[in-house]
């Protein structure tokens, strides 16, 4: 083999590899696009209870200033509200699933000393009670376990791919993607 046949192949590994990192990026990218269409439809709905929280106060303390009843028209603001939480509570659920899928894979996790919450260990507060997190001494050892991890996932991929073929995992990959998208549609 020539050297400008090495330089070729070598070229050739590196254009993978830089295609699959973009791939790799796009992904994340496209779920944190998600997570924040997400968190948008959560601050709509929290305007919304805010909104009828506002007018079930109102409303009862009209009704209770002029005749000490709670108002009849106070059945729909309770409706809006429930309703409301409800979507909230389906957003925030897609949001765990999108970041435990695509966005925090397999992440070491500690343990809040604030509430007591599992938490991943690179964090610097808690997601759950705002605890400021003391850098852990091991980080370190954790950004080698991360690491490790990521480099196993990359030689399944690559051993994937020299098994079954670029063009089957594709497929694979899309089928998957059309599997995933009917799950949450039900």
């Amino acid at each position: 083999m020539t050297i400008l046949d090495q330089l070729r192949d070598m070229a050739k590994v590196a254009a993978e590899k830089t295609n699959e990192m973009a791939k790799t990026v796009g992904e994340k990218a496209g779920a944190a696009i998600e997570v924040q269409k997400y968190s948008s439809l959560i601050n709509k709905e929290q305007s919304n209870l805010k909104v009828e929280y506002r007018k079930i106060g109102e409303t009862m303390y009209k009704r209770f200033a002029e005749e000490g009843k709670v108002p009849e028209g106070l059945q729909e603001s309770c409706d809006a509200v429930t309703s409301s939480l409800a979507k909230i509570d389906v957003y925030n659920k897609k949001i765990a699933i999108i970041k435990a899928d695509k966005l925090i894979v397999n992440m070491p996790k500690i343990m809040c000393p604030g509430c007591g919450k599992e938490i991943i260990a690179t964090s610097k507060f808690c997601p759950e009670c705002g605890a400021t997190i003391e850098e852990n001494a091991n980080i370190s050892d954790i950004w080698a376990e991360i690491e490790e991890e990521r480099k196993a996932r990359e030689a399944a991929k690559a051993a994937a791919k020299a098994e079954e073929g670029e063009d089957e995992l594709e497929a694979d990959i899309e089928e998957g993607d059309e599997e995933a998208s009917e799950e949450e549609e039900k």
